[in-house]
């Protein structure tokens, strides 16, 4: 396990994969290892691969899929080598060339995997029967539904790919050989959503998550915006670290930033990631290079992985005692709940959905906990007062600069910030006087309202402070007004009497 460890440490993810792939390949008691002289072995193998040929000198995304797709074919030729190896190769190559992407080829890739684990022999020698057990194998699997799903798929489109040398293009079973074409696939989808309320971060969490992730990093300022900007703007993780420097323009106290991700362009303006966003560019190692990635790390693409912002985010929930999971999707989930309760439709856009996706009604069930509030709101034991959330900037009560959430002092002024309104307890609600004690009777209302000013010589009573000139005078104007609806209702209530 140290091994592993160091590995992941020191070595880049190429050479994490040619290790895996080494292990995989060779004796699983080999002879001991000279970690004096690494080099010699990892070119060995690296040597290997390259004549294999499996996906060389491709633009890999933040998943390293065209890894994975190596790795997968890498497994497939040391365990199923002949007329298999061939047809997953041929027809994994096909889809490439159908400009399919590479995390969907991975997935095809891993998927296939799991298929020749249950039956090893030719695909073109595969029967119903062995079909009918793959999947009975498949479906009774401890594999999510999602993986059930998708191995299902790749089950029918490998086997019509060896029998008719295409790829189907078919749904609902249409364009499918007959022997596969009755599986359903879609019918392993989850009936229930597997995040519910309590799963998704609160406020206290985020900020708690933001002061973990300062410590003991070399970009400080890039973590902190990293966070803010995977709340506030919903981001998936390819989204986010697909950011360009030239795709950020800042504004008086917003920033409109620019991505490409999983479903199309996706643009938008962000308020409370204003200023950690201001704050890393001002250090940014490439901040004059447009074309340079926005979330730096010293690296061969000069990005930060996919895999280091997962292990960020973990070591940051450790430090900060938090419980629950915290992984990068967890903090779009919640983002996107407060967006369905708050902007409704708009919402859309920070998902970033295509215009027929239902996704929307996933964070309207997520924020169904709202019925929780109103309730405690209308028998008083909630105060109604919007609550603050880490999706807003933090007001200056001293000179109006809106701070980002994790500051503790104005940015501006150095004036300490007020705290955050929270949901109160039942405590804060009894301290708050009812209405009914606190409003006097309404024939004293009137009687006061009727009763003579005291005279101009007369000193004001000590507990008032003296009212300035346009305070009097709109007091004036107000005691008229109500002496007049006074006349107005005796004179009614005297007409009633009669």
């Amino acid at each position: 396990m140290f091994p592993l460890l160091l590995m992941r440490e020191i070595c880049s993810i190429e050479e994490q994969s040619f290790c895996l792939i080494s292990l995989l390949k060779f004796d699983s008691n080999p002879a001991p290892v000279n970690y004096a002289e690494p080099a010699p072995a990892m070119e060995a193998v690296k040597s290997t691969l390259k004549y294999k040929g499996a996906f060389e000198d491709v633009e890999d995304d933040i998943h390293h899929s065209a890894y994975r797709v190596k790795l997968a074919l890498a497994k497939l030729e040391s365990r199923y080598e002949g007329p298999n190896y061939d047809v997953v190769r041929r027809y994994l190559d096909r889809l490439r060339m159908a400009n399919r992407s590479y995390g969907r080829i991975a997935s095809y890739a891993e998927c296939t995997n799991r298929i020749l684990a249950i039956c090893g022999r030719p695909i073109v020698q595969w029967n119903r029967e062995d079909i009918e057990r793959m999947h009975r194998e498949i479906a009774d699997s401890k594999y999510a539904n999602s993986v059930k799903k998708d191995t299902l798929t790749a089950l029918k489109r490998i086997y019509h790919f060896a029998m008719h040398d295409e790829i189907p293009s078919g749904r609902s079973g249409q364009g499918y050989d007959p022997a596969v074409s009755w599986i359903t696939p879609g019918s392993f989808t989850d009936r229930h959503h597997k995040i519910q309320p309590m799963d998704l971060l609160t406020e206290d969490e985020v900020l708690k998550l933001i002061q973990a992730v300062k410590d003991g990093s070399r970009y400080i300022r890039r973590n902190v915006a990293m966070v803010f900007m995977l709340l506030e703007g919903a981001y998936r993780p390819g989204e986010l670290l697909a950011i360009m420097v030239g795709g950020v323009k800042l504004h008086d106290g917003y920033a409109q930033v620019y991505t490409t991700g999983k479903t199309g362009p996706k643009m938008l303006t962000l308020v409370s990631s204003h200023d950690p966003v201001r704050e890393w560019l001002s250090e940014h190692p490439r901040a004059d290079d447009p074309d340079s990635f926005f979330f730096f790390q010293a690296n061969k693409k000069g990005v930060v992985p996919y895999t280091s912002l997962v292990y960020m985010l973990k070591s940051a929930q450790k430090k900060a005692g938090i419980e629950k999971r915290v992984w990068p999707y967890l903090f779009r989930h919640t983002a996107l709940t407060e967006y369905s309760k708050m902007l409704g439709n708009v919402a859309k856009v920070y998902g970033n959905w295509s215009k027929a996706s239902n996704m929307i009604s996933v964070y309207e069930h997520l924020g169904s906990s709202d019925q929780e509030d109103a309730v405690l709101r209308l028998h008083g034991l909630r105060n109604s007062r919007r609550q603050s959330t880490i999706l807003f900037s933090r007001e200056c009560s001293s000179c109006g600069r809106a701070n980002s959430a994790d500051k503790e002092s104005c940015s501006a002024c150095g004036i300490r910030l007020e705290a955050p309104v929270q949901a109160s307890s039942k405590t804060s609600a009894r301290k708050r006087p009812s209405r009914r004690v606190a409003r006097a009777p309404r024939e004293s209302q009137m009687a006061s309202v009727a009763a003579p000013s005291a005279p101009a010589g007369d000193p004001a009573p000590a507990t008032e402070p003296p009212a300035s000139a346009g305070m009097a005078a709109r007091i004036e104007k107000l005691e008229k007004a109500n002496a007049v609806q006074l006349r107005m209702i005796t004179k009614l209530l005297d007409q009633i009497g009669e």
